[in-house]
């Protein structure tokens, strides 16, 4: 209950910034209200200041229609149905009707003070008939949202996402399982029968039901946000990992850098648009790449090869290292102020078509600069360059 009640109160903030954090704000605060108005000294409180008896069951029944509404809202936006059919475009409506009969029904039904309003409707048929309403209209809504989470999960691209909507699903399906158990405890009640094990057992047996899909449906909805703190961290991790290769290069060619240079700290603190700052990074360091290449020549570049081989690597890592080897042949002979190569060399346009692509690969380039093996060859092919007096 805690927990709810602080992710509502973080949520807050957000929930004024787009129709879809809105829906899952109200949907979480409604279900916040749901839970807390049913506890025994929330239901002693309320009555006694209203002087109506049980009306905290009626508060968290008609909070609970809204919370369910807010629900089919937040998932209509976050799946982007294809078609939405009658019952979905008139959701608002249904469920005004169903907060209508409940306060009708509840105020017709005779009452007596209980802290658990199920149980004590037994051979109170209007009271059934209220719960009915209810039941009938929450196994509604569970069902719906389980249909469009479904279809959402199979569609989903991430799988921070795809696992979220999967447990939104299951939870959304033991609603309508505990929605469809209590309409059919309600109804042998209302004919006049009553369960085997007994009323009350029965009853306190399906809110286990109820308690495990909320706990689904409220883990469901937390994955998103881990999905957007693991991104958070991936860009912090890709900035601070490209730093050295970044610094290594802008030094050599300041005008790669857009704007201010930032600093170790502002890697560190400003979290702000770091997917931006991480696209800005990739560019400024393929920018400089496109400058040095002009700096190596054929034999520079069929040196670092055989050496390379001849120390047993291949795959990615050879190529990593053989860019990481040329950039910083390239790069002494930058700092010399040499004039470009005129013997130059086809290089491999190393990259990806989509930035994650071209992160990893110039991740990989950091590591292999950071190589003993590959600054050893960079120091051999530099060396052997100024001694038979090649241009770079």
């Amino acid at each position: 209950m805690s927990l709810l009640w602080i992710t509502v109160i973080w949520r807050a903030p957000a929930a004024r910034r787009t129709p879809i954090k809105k829906s899952l704000w109200l949907a979480l605060t409604g279900l916040a209200i749901a839970l807390t108005v049913e506890l025994p000294w929330s239901i002693t409180i309320i009555d006694r200041a209203t002087g109506v008896t049980d009306l905290a069951t009626l508060i968290k029944h008609v909070v609970g229609v809204g919370a369910c509404a807010a629900v089919l809202d937040w998932v209509i936006a976050l799946t982007e149905p294809q078609r939405i059919h009658w019952h979905l475009r008139h959701r608002h409506s249904i469920a005004a009707a169903a907060a209508t009969a409940l306060a009708v029904l509840f105020f017709l039904a005779p009452r007596t003070e209980s802290t658990y309003y199920f149980a004590s409707t037994d051979g109170n048929n209007i009271a059934i008939a209220y719960l009915l309403v209810f039941e009938s209209y929450l196994g509604f809504a569970m069902a719906l949202a389980a249909q469009m989470f479904w279809t959402g999960a199979r569609r989903a691209r991430t799988g921070f996402l795809r696992l979220g909507l999967w447990l939104l699903t299951a939870g959304t399906l033991l609603g309508t399982l505990y929605a469809i158990v209590r309409v059919t405890m309600l109804l042998i009640w209302l004919a006049g029968g009553s369960m085997p094990d007994g009323n009350q057992a029965a009853a306190h047996a399906s809110d286990a039901l109820q308690a495990l899909a909320i706990g689904l449906i409220l883990l469901g909805i937390s994955i998103p946000t881990a999905e957007v703190a693991w991104r958070t961290w991936s860009h912090l991790r890709d900035l601070l990992t490209l730093r050295p290769l970044w610094q290594e290069l802008s030094r050599a060619l300041p005008t790669v850098v857009l704007g201010v240079a930032p600093s170790l700290r502002d890697d560190v603190t400003a979290t702000r648009h770091l997917g931006i700052r991480r696209l800005r990074r990739v560019i400024e360091i393929r920018d400089a790449v496109l400058l040095l290449r002009q700096h190596i020549t054929e034999s520079d570049w069929q040196r670092i090869h055989e050496l390379l081989r001849d120390a047993r690597l291949h795959g990615t890592d050879l190529d990593a290292a053989a860019q990481a080897a040329w950039l910083g042949v390239a790069l002494r002979s930058h700092a010399r102020g040499e004039q470009p190569a005129h013997n130059l060399t086809a290089l491999p346009a190393h990259g990806a078509r989509e930035i994650e692509g071209e992160v990893r690969w110039l991740r990989a380039v950091a590591k292999a600069r950071r190589s003993p093996l590959v600054q050893a060859i960079e120091r051999q092919v530099d060396q052997a360059r100024t001694t038979h007096g090649e241009p770079a």
